[in-house]
């Protein structure tokens, strides 16, 4: 209780509009609950004293905007550079959100779309990543839920989600009108998180295939399905694969999956960032394992281990043995690079 009446005393000389709302705001939190109202008043002002360093009695309207960018930044400061747990960040976000909702309200701010930033719960790698052999598996199984079309539904789903690194939402939100052929290339626009448009580039063959399995009905969307019966498709398809719910594994770990791929064929994490229509490259970051390690040593330490020319020597039967046991990823590269050799 003495902790909120000391906050309020430090506002009691107000400078500005925007210090008396956030004090009108407090103190109806208060008429809640007291010990709520003191956890948003100190997570307010630290919020503001490390974004805009400044206390709460002189903020301006201009301090209320920012950018997805700047509360990228933020949150990814808290969670990796001051290490604090997910729930704690995540709370912070909270009181922040709130007070801007009421802000707006108020008309101190417009557009608060900045607040709709990745969270993760937990801990960074909180949403698992799939396999592509049990991305495969999935693919199958969902084909026998339900009625056939909603197994097709699901099934497009799945690889339209791996292959863009589409979230769910934006899924969902799409619509035929929001392809666009060009030649051999699909381009897809749609308006997904935080008003940010959701650019991707698809093959005119799967562009295709979505169509002729998919385009039924006078539906204008794609994925003609709700979000409660794909967490169905998810909870069933956990027990099927016998997924341990420690892996924690949702809708997000397709796109996670697709993701990671970029990453782990390119090791460009900006390539990584683009494919996650990520803002900021801090947030791809906890998308992708970047302490892990490859194995791959460097070129001079590598020649006492490996012959680099060993697969000049070996028979053909076992390169293909060799390529056979890699990560799909890279058996994927490799048949890019076969098909623009025999391009030549």
């Amino acid at each position: 209780m003495e902790l909120l009446e000391q906050n309020r005393s430090n506002v009691t000389e107000l400078k500005t509009d925007v210090a008396e709302y956030i004090n009108r705001f407090i103190r109806n939190q208060a008429n809640r609950s007291e010990q709520t109202a003191n956890l948003y008043y100190n997570d307010i002002k630290n919020f503001f004293q490390m974004t805009r360093k400044k206390n709460i009695e002189t903020l301006s309207k201009e301090d209320l905007k920012f950018t997805l960018e700047e509360m990228e930044d933020w949150y990814y400061h808290l969670l990796k550079k001051e290490k604090l747990a997910a729930s704690t960040v995540n709370r912070y976000l909270t009181s922040v959100k709130m007070c801007m909702l009421d802000l707006r309200k108020r008309g101190c701010i417009d557009d608060i779309s900045f607040l709709d930033i990745d969270t993760v719960s937990h801990n960074p790698a909180s949403h698992g990543i799939l396999t592509f052999d049990e991305i495969e598996e999935a693919l199958q199984l969902v084909l026998k839920q339900g009625k056939k079309e909603v197994g097709l539904i699901k099934h497009y789903l799945i690889k339209f989600s791996v292959d863009t690194c589409a979230r769910l939402a934006e899924c969902l939100k799409l619509k035929w009108k929001n392809f666009q052929v060009l030649g051999d290339e699909v381009r897809i626009f749609v308006i997904g998180k935080g008003n940010k448009e959701f650019n991707s580039i698809i093959t005119r063959e799967f562009y295709d295939e979505l169509r002729s399995n998919l385009k039924t009905g006078d539906s204008e969307y794609v994925f003609n399905i709700h979000r409660n019966t794909v967490n169905d498709m998810m909870s069933q398809l956990r027990q099927s694969m016998n997924i341990p719910k420690e892996r924690n594994i949702v809708f997000h770990s397709f796109r996670k999956s697709g993701v990671d791929r970029i990453w782990k064929i390119t090791r460009d994490q900006n390539q990584a960032r683009k494919a996650a229509n990520h803002s900021s490259a801090r947030t791809t970051e906890l998308y992708i394992d970047m302490e892990e390690d490859s194995g791959v040593r460097g070129y001079f330490s590598s020649k006492y281990k490996v012959d680099n020319n060993l697969y000049k020597e070996v028979e053909q039967s076992q390169l293909v043995k060799a390529i056979e046991q890699l990560d799909k990823g890279l058996q994927q590269q490799i048949n890019l690079k076969l098909k623009e050799l025999s391009n030549e």
